[in-house]
C-alpha cells in the first residue's frame, strides 16, 4: 500500500488517495490449493429481518460508521420487489460464533428491515416509500401502510443467498471477500476487516482512530470515515510487532495475518498495544508535527527552494516513523527531537537509496528493508551521539542565521523555508572549523549538496589517476590519495569511495572511515 493522496475513493477514492505509493500487488493463485466451503440458500425478506432482529444477522458491524442512506434508491428496491424484478444475490460469511456478516448485499438488506420496521437502521428516520415512478401511488407509504396482498409480497420474497461457511480456511477468506465485494458503494479492505474479523482487535483499531493528535496528522476525515486509519494503525502494529525483518508481501495479506493471530487480544496485550501507539503518536507529533509522514523535496537547478509535499501522505514514511520511535524512550526522542528532524530531512535530499526505497515499489521487501535498515542506523547514531559528535548545529544556530538573514550564501537567492535551509561550516570541520554560529552560514539543501560535489570533483583533478587497466597503485599511493581525501572532506563516505577509481584497497577505505571516527585506529575498523 505503500504517498493521500491514501490510494481508495470520493468517499470511494479519498480512502484511497490520502496515501500514495501503495503499490500492494495480490497474488490469488494459491486459492486454488486452498479449501473453500459454501451453501447456497434461499432467504426470504421476513426471514432476513428475524435473522437481525434475533442477533443472527449483523447488518452493521460493531464500530461501523453511520452510512446515510438515498431514500429513493432504498423505494425503488421495494418497488423492484413488487414488480418481480429480480434482485441480485447476496453473499454472506458465517462467523465462528455461527452469525452472518454481509460481504455483498449489506444496503440491500438494510433497506429491506428498514422498510419493514419502519425506521432506517442507520439513522433511525421514518422510512416511508419516495420518488416511485411507476408504482407512483405508494409514495408516502409506510410498510404498515401498505394492503395486506403487498405486505405479503415482500415478506414471502425469496432472496438468493450464498454463505461463506465457517470451515473455509481463514487465510484466504479475505480474498475471497474481496472478489464478491461488488455493491455500488464497494467496501474497501478495511471496512472488509471490519466485517469479517470481529473480536477484541478490531475494537482496539476502532478505539485508537479516534484518537485527535493522530487525526491531526492524518488529516483526512473522509479516509477516517471509511476506517483507512483502522488499517493503518493494524500496519503499525504488525510492522512494530513481527518487525520488518519478517515481513513478506504483501502488505495487505502481512496485515491481515497480524489480524487473524490476534483478533481475540488479551487485556493485557490489548493494554500494551494501546500504550505503544499512544506513545509513539505523541512522539511523532513532537518531532515532525504537521510534516509527520510527509516527503520533502529538494530543489534543482532552474529552482533551488526545496519544499514539503504537504497534499500527500507517504505510508513508507509512516511506517518508519512510527515503527522507529516505538524502539526508544520519550526521553530518547524529545531530548534529540530537532537533530532527529534535520537527519530525516537529510535522507529525504541526500540518500539516493533511501529515497528510492520510499518511491519505489514501496512494498518490495527489500525496498522496505533498506528504508528500515537506513531509518533505524540513523536513529541509533543520533541517540547514541552528541550534537557535536555528530556535527551537526543546534536548531537555535539555524533559527537565528535565518531570522537575520534568510539568504542562501552560495546562490544568493532568498531561502523561503527554514527547512530548506542547511547550516554549513566557513572553515570546514576537517580543518578546525568549529561548530557554533561564528563559523555558520545558510545556504539551499541544493546549493550546499552541490557545492560538495563540486569539491569532489577538484580532489578528483588533484589526484593522478593511472589510465592504463594494467597498472595498480602501491599502498603508499593509496594511502597518499586517502590523506588528500580527508584534507578536503566535505562529503558522505559513499559519495568518496564511488567517486576514486576502482582499484582503491580496503586499507585505503578503513583508513578514511578512521578519520571520519575521530581518529579511530585503523586496526579497529571492520
Amino acid at each position: 500500500m505503500d504517498s493521500f493522496r491514501i490510494d481508495n475513493d470520493g468517499c470511494e477514492d479519498e480512502s484511497k488517495n490520502i496515501i500514495g505509493n501503495n503499490d500492494d500487488q495480490e497474488d490469488f493463485s494459491a486459492i486454488n490449493d486452498k479449501k473453500v466451503r459454501t451453501e447456497s440458500k434461499d432467504l426470504s425478506i421476513r426471514e432476513i429481518r428475524t435473522m437481525y432482529e434475533e442477533g443472527d444477522l449483523i447488518l452493521r458491524p460493531e464500530y461501523q460508521r453511520k452510512f446515510v442512506m438515498d431514500i429513493k434508491l432504498c423505494s425503488r428496491l421495494v418497488e423492484s420487489v413488487l414488480m418481480d424484478v429480480p434482485i441480485p444475490v447476496l453473499y454472506l460469511a458465517e462467523g465462528k460464533d455461527g452469525k452472518y456478516s454481509v460481504i455483498d448485499g449489506q444496503q440491500r438488506l438494510t433497506a429491506f428491515v428498514s422498510f419493514l420496521t419502519g425506521k432506517f437502521l442507520s439513522d433511525g428516520k421514518d422510512f416511508a416509500l419516495n420518488g416511485l415512478e411507476v408504482m407512483s401511488s405508494l409514495n408516502k407509504k409506510k410498510f404498515a401502510e401498505l394492503d395486506k396482498a403487498d405486505q405479503r409480497k415482500i415478506l414471502t420474497t425469496a432472496l438468493r443467498t450464498i454463505v461463506i461457511k465457517k470451515e473455509s480456511e481463514e487465510d484466504i477468506k479475505f480474498n475471497i471477500f474481496e472478489r464478491l465485494n461488488t455493491g455500488s458503494i464497494r467496501l474497501n479492505e478495511d471496512e472488509l476487516r471490519n466485517t469479517i474479523y470481529r473480536g477484541s482487535y478490531i475494537k482496539l483499531l476502532a478505539e485508537l482512530e479516534e484518537n485527535e493528535t493522530f487525526h491531526k496528522l492524518i488529516r483526512k476525515e473522509k479516509a477516517r470515515q471509511r476506517m483507512t486509519y483502522r488499517g493503518m494503525i493494524l500496519r503499525f502494529f504488525a510492522l512494530s510487532s513481527n518487525t520488518y525483518i519478517n515481513y513478506r508481501p504483501s502488505m495487505k495479506q502481512f496485515c491481515n495475518r497480524e489480524l487473524i493471530d490476534n483478533r481475540t487480544m488479551r487485556p493485557q496485550k490489548i493494554e500494551e498495544y494501546r500504550d505503544r501507539f499512544l506513545k509513539v503518536v505523541e512522539l511523532v507529533n513532537v518531532v515532525f508535527g504537521d510534516t509527520a509522514f510527509r516527503r520533502f523535496v529538494k530543489g534543482d537547478e532552474d529552482n533551488k527552494n526545496g519544499k514539503w509535499n504537504m497534499n500527500q501522505l507517504n505510508m513508507s514514511l509512516y511506517d518508519i516513523q512510527m515503527c522507529g520511535f516505538a524502539q526508544f524512550s520519550k526521553n530518547q526522542i524529545i531530548s534529540k527531537a530537532d537533530v532527529i528532524r534535520e537527519m530525516a530531512i537529510k535522507l529525504m535530499t541526500e540518500n539516493d537509496d533511501f529515497i528510492k526505497a520510499i518511491e519505489m515499489s514501496t512494498s518490495n521487501q527489500q525496498q522496505l528493508s533498506t528504508r528500515f535498515k537506513t531509518w533505524n542506523s540513523t536513529l541509533e547514531e543520533i541517540i547514541g551521539k552528541s550534537e557535536k559528535e555528530l556535527r551537526i548545529f543546534p536548531f537555535p544556530v539555524k533559527k537565528k542565521l535565518f531570522e537575520d538573514d534568510p539568504a542562501c550564501q552560495i546562490c544568493k537567492q532568498r531561502i523561503l523555508h527554514i527547512d530548506d535551509a542547511e547550516v554549513d561550516h566557513i572553515i570546514p570541520y576537517s580543518k578546525g572549523g568549529k561548530t557554533d554560529i561564528e563559523n555558520a552560514q545558510l545556504a539551499h539543501r541544493y546549493c550546499n549538496r552541490s557545492k560538495s560535489n563540486k569539491d569532489l570533483s577538484s580532489i578528483d583533478n588533484e589526484i593522478p589517476i593511472k589510465t592504463e587497466p594494467d597498472l595498480i597503485y602501491t599502498e603508499e599511493e593509496k594511502l597518499a590519495i586517502a590523506n588528500e581525501i580527508v584534507k578536503k572532506m566535505y562529503f558522505r563516505l559513499k559519495d568518496a569511495i564511488l567517486n576514486i577509481n576502482s582499484n582503491i584497497s580496503i586499507k585505503c577505505t578503513k583508513f578514511y572511515i578512521a578519520f571520519v571516527l575521530n581518529n579511530t585506529n585503523i586496526v579497529d575498523v571492520h
